[in-house]
C-alpha cells in the first residue's frame, strides 16, 4: 500500500504467537465453558466447584496477554517498515492478476491504459511459460510465449 515490504521473520513472529496464544485463549475458554465456568464472573474462586478451573483460567489471562503483546510486534513492523523497509518491487508476491501490474505505491487513478485481458487469473504451470519465461505464472494481460512449432505462431507470422 505504501510502497514498502514489511519485515519477514517479525512477520513470521507475530504470525505464530497470535495463533498460538489465539488458540489457547478461545479454546481454554471453550473448555472451561463445558466445565461450568460463567462469563462475567469477578472471582470465580469464592465458587467450590470452580476452583480447579482456577490454573486453566490463569493460562487463558497470560495467554490473552501474549496475544494483546503480538500486536505490538505488528505495530512496531508496519512503522518500522513504512520509513525504513525496503522498496517493494512492483509485483513482491509473483501473482498474474491486473491489480498487481501496477507500479508500488499505486497512482490514484486506476490504469494509465486500460489493459487487454488475455486469460484468466489464475494462468499456472503452463508448460510455455515456465519454458520460455521461466517462471510458473503468467499476468492477465500478459501474451502466452509461442513455440517455433506452434500452429498459432504460424498464423501469426502469415498475418
Amino acid at each position: 500500500m505504501f510502497g514498502r515490504m514489511m519485515s519477514e521473520p517479525l512477520g513470521k513472529l507475530h504470525f505464530w504467537l497470535t495463533i498460538v496464544s489465539l488458540n489457547v485463549v478461545f479454546g481454554g475458554q471453550l473448555v472451561i465453558g463445558y466445565a461450568g465456568m460463567q462469563r462475567r464472573l469477578y472471582d470465580p474462586s469464592v465458587y467450590e466447584f470452580l476452583r480447579p478451573l482456577l490454573p486453566l483460567n490463569q493460562l487463558i489471562s497470560r495467554a490473552a496477554f501474549v496475544l494483546g503483546a503480538a500486536q505490538l510486534i505488528f505495530v512496531v513492523n508496519f512503522f518500522w517498515s513504512l520509513f525504513r523497509g525496503p522498496v517493494a518491487q512492483a509485483n513482491p508476491w509473483q501473482v498474474g492478476t491486473l491489480e498487481w501490474t501496477m507500479s508500488a505505491p499505486p497512482p490514484p487513478h486506476n490504469f494509465d491504459r486500460i489493459p487487454i485481458v488475455l486469460h484468466g487469473p489464475h494462468e499456472l504451470s503452463h508448460p510455455r511459460t515456465i519454458k520460455h519465461l521461466h517462471r510458473d505464472w503468467l499476468a492477465q494481460n500478459e501474451p502466452l510465449p509461442a513455440d517455433e512449432g506452434d500452429p498459432a505462431r504460424q498464423d501469426a507470422a502469415r498475418d
